[in-house]
């Protein structure tokens, strides 16, 4: 019995190899010669494309190229408001300042320049009466420059006139007393011709010392003009101007508002915006920072602006990661004469980086 179950499993095992595969040749007959089988000709492979790189579906948002926060720089009361927001604005020239945006009225400082300017006149009149001391005291050099040529002269009248009547004198033609008188005479001539030296010494020093005058009294002019001129720098502090053409966006201040340098650290009063070139900021995660470069392409959409697509290639990237986010900045340059972009919008970027 044992022997005929295993036979007949056996019997079956080979019966469902044989039904698995009915497309097997039958065996050939051995008095005939099995025929070979066809030979498939070779077809070349053609490699389907390489993907040229990856694209990221990154969200962006459009910033203006630069924008400043205006401050005020010396303390005063809002005396009046040139500009609203929104409203176009100039920036300075060659020529011109930029454009007015708000007046600050600040009396102190106008009446301290006030009372420079008027130091300045009068260290000019110093300098004035300097000039004039200078050019008397030089005149009176050359009058007593005359006196000692006067002096000299009558030293030599008297000199003379001693040495006749000595000899006059020896010889018993006039007697002693007019002979003593006329030597003194020669002294004194002598002693005149010695006063009137040192007259004009004394005159060239007084000159030097009005050229002195004159000098230390220019110098005080320039040191107020100078003063002034910082007095009228702090003042011209008083009129807020716009830094560039663009738009004023924010407005913080009314007119009677007190304001308050702050150095930076207070209250803007107003924010100023380059609209004519903005930025396109995307931030890139931190997987893909290494793959996006200068030289990569972006094709970007405003969802605001259906009819509105570009593509360029990104222009600077901040290389570093953002500490917060783990994401990389990525900025493009966009030029928009046009005004058709505005800070703020929302887009849509498609990067297309190189395959790693």
């Amino acid at each position: 019995m044992l022997r005929f179950t295993t036979c007949l499993a056996l019997s079956l095992l080979a019966m469902s190899f044989a039904g698995c595969n009915p497309s097997a040749p039958a065996q050939a007959d051995p008095g005939k010669k099995a025929n070979a089988a066809p030979v498939q000709p070779a077809v070349a492979a053609t490699p389907a494309a390489k993907s040229p790189g990856r694209v990221l579906e990154l969200p962006g948002v459009v910033q203006a190229f630069e924008e400043t926060h205006l401050f005020a720089r010396v303390p005063g009361y809002v005396l009046k408001i040139h500009k609203e927001i929104g409203e176009p604005i100039e920036g300075p020239t060659d020529k011109e300042p930029g454009e007015l945006l708000a007046e600050i009225a600040v009396p102190e400082l106008e009446q301290e320049l006030k009372q420079k300017n008027e130091l300045v006149k009068q260290a000019i009149a110093e300098v004035d009466q300097a000039q004039k001391a200078a050019a008397s005291a030089e005149a009176n050099i050359a009058i007593l420059k005359a006196g000692v040529i006067e002096a000299k002269a009558l030293q030599e009248r008297w000199e003379s006139e001693a040495t006749r009547i000595s000899n006059l004198t020896k010889n018993g033609v006039i007697d002693s007393q007019s002979n003593a008188e006329v030597q003194f005479q020669s002294k004194a001539a002598a002693a005149r011709v010695l006063s009137a030296d040192s007259a004009v010494l004394k005159a060239k020093a007084d000159h030097e010392k009005a050229l002195a005058d004159t000098r230390v009294a220019s110098a005080r002019v320039e040191v107020m003009k100078a003063d002034a001129r910082k007095s009228e720098t702090m003042l011209s502090y008083g009129k807020i101007r716009a830094p560039y053409k663009g738009k004023l966006i924010v407005r913080k201040v009314n007119t009677g508002d007190l304001v308050q340098p702050g150095a930076g650290k207070g209250d803007w009063l107003f924010t100023v915006a380059r609209t004519d070139e903005v930025r396109i900021v995307i931030a890139v995660p931190e997987t893909d920072a290494g793959l996006v470069n200068e030289k990569v392409n972006v094709e970007f959409t405003i969802p605001s602006l259906p009819k509105f697509s570009a593509a360029k290639t990104i222009t600077w990237t901040s290389w570093a990661l953002e500490g917060s986010s783990r994401t990389l900045r990525a900025e493009i340059r966009f030029d928009n004469k046009e005004g058709l972009l505005r800070p703020g919008m929302y887009v849509n970027a498609r990067i297309i980086v190189p395959a790693p």
